[in-house]
């Protein structure tokens, strides 16, 4: 556990049973007394846009780690891609957002997340 003081940009946090990577952290002063508070512009790993926390300095967050893997498009199914993984061979179904599923083509690489087994097609990698 930590506070909410001490997160970053680019931390990774649980929030509502969700995970949610910290873009932004400003402090902020609010009431009639100045007590000040941190303000965290937050993006979800499971899409949907970015949000603004507010939390008290001294609020616990539960930290978590997210590792970002490397994958190749094996093919293209309904709303979703099936990938392999780069270093294990392994084969899953992703997820992905719209936009990403129109962009991509079977061959092209990928950088992905699993989540408590939920995996996640985050963007497109160039080609080296």
């Amino acid at each position: 556990m930590s506070v909410a003081k001490d997160l970053i940009g680019g931390s990774w946090f649980m929030h509502e049973k969700e995970p949610w990577q910290v873009k932004r952290v400003e402090t902020v002063v609010c009431g009639t007394h100045s007590h000040s508070k941190t303000k965290l512009h937050v993006k979800n790993l499971f899409g949907g846009g970015e949000k603004v926390l507010v939390f008290g300095h001294q609020d616990p967050v539960e930290l978590v780690d997210i590792f970002k893997k490397g994958a190749s498009v094996i093919s293209k199914l309904k709303e979703k891609v099936q990938i392999m993984d780069g270093q294990s061979y392994e084969t899953f179904d992703a997820e992905l957002s719209k936009e990403l599923f129109e962009e991509l083509n079977e061959g092209d690489n990928v950088t992905f997340v699993d989540f408590n087994g939920r995996i996640i097609v985050l963007d497109k990698r160039a080609r080296a």
